[in-house]
């Protein structure tokens, strides 16, 4: 929601500044032609222009609402603009090493779990203490609609997956619970007023500058967690599981060939960035064994791979 909202303030800010007050001033695809080009010289915090694909996320926003609405023609726009996707590349080793020399211990606390999760950001905005089975040294990711936040793919939406993870990292997010005398419903991760974070990527980008390291995504370490699996040797349909991904081809790429949305590929060379390198403890994880209550863990069973930890 909070993200819909942002979008969509985009257009209303246009709307306003272009005197369209009624729909019925939108009268054809021309109209909103202008609000393309307004998005396209909108600026970012670090005074960057937006790249295409946050213009096509932003308008894909503005159609859902003029649909909602029964205006319909902005879906003719939206099929012409560029979506291409950026090829998200995994952190080196040596990006990996200098981010966690420039972060707080809080700071390598929430990149240790992006990287050891492979998670998507709003899972870990989202993630509460009572998701972690510390008994077994799972993380159970999983929807929260108390705070109006859903799993991506309906595959997951309801049960959610389970993510081993290695025993170090695990013990500090039991110790950091136990220090803040925190509830089960606490997040893990919270803002400064105890709310869902929503600036984990600007965070990101100031450690990434004081550490020299370019082009910080939190995607990337999504991407490293990723490339490790492969290159470990886990089967693709747990890669694909622990990712939460619903088909193979939002995982992996058979041919060899980077895909817009692929993670990793089978016997790729070089991506492996998740090395017992830093100065922090690095293990393999634990076998997991999980009760029949608890429900199977994503690949249990499976190789289990190497994690750094902060």
């Amino acid at each position: 929601m909070k993200t819909y909202t942002e979008r969509l303030g985009y257009f209303l800010d246009w709307c306003e500044r272009s005197g369209i007050k009624h729909f019925d001033q939108l009268t054809g695809g021309d109209d909103l032609l202008p609000y393309v080009s307004f998005l396209r010289q909108r600026k970012t915090t670090r005074d960057t222009l937006f790249e295409p694909r946050y213009v096509y996320n932003i308008f894909q926003t503005c159609n859902t609402f003029l649909r909602a609405n029964s205006i319909l023609f902005a879906g003719e726009i939206l099929g012409q603009l560029d979506s291409e996707e950026k090829e998200v590349k995994p952190y080196k080793p040596h990006e990996l090493k200098a981010l966690f020399q420039a972060a707080d211990d809080e700071e390598q606390l929430w990149m240790s779990y992006f990287l050891n999760t492979g998670c998507r950001e709003q899972e870990v905005a989202n993630a509460e203490y009572c998701d972690l089975l510390d008994d077994v040294n799972v993380v159970w990711v999983r929807s929260k609609l108390d705070r109006g936040f859903k799993l991506k793919g309906k595959r997951w939406q309801n049960q959610g997956r389970k993510l081993p993870v290695p025993t170090a990292l695990m013990e500090k997010l039991r110790d950091r619970m136990i220090a803040q005398a925190a509830k089960p419903s606490d997040l893990i991760f919270p803002n400064t007023i105890g709310g869902v974070e929503g600036h984990f990527l600007r965070k990101l980008q100031t450690i990434a500058e004081r550490a020299g390291v370019v082009e910080p995504e939190l995607h990337r370490f999504r991407k490293s967690y990723a490339d490790t699996l492969a290159d470990e040797g886990l089967p693709v349909p747990t890669i694909m599981k622990r990712l939460g991904h619903c088909s193979l081809d939002m995982a992996v790429d058979p041919t060899g060939d980077r895909a817009p949305f692929g993670h990793c590929h089978p016997k790729q060379e070089g991506h492996c960035a998740i090395k017992p390198l830093l100065p922090f403890c690095a293990e393999k994880s634990e076998p997991v064994t999980l009760k029949a209550a608890d429900g199977p863990c994503c690949g249990e069973g499976d190789q289990e791979s190497r994690f750094v930890e902060g």
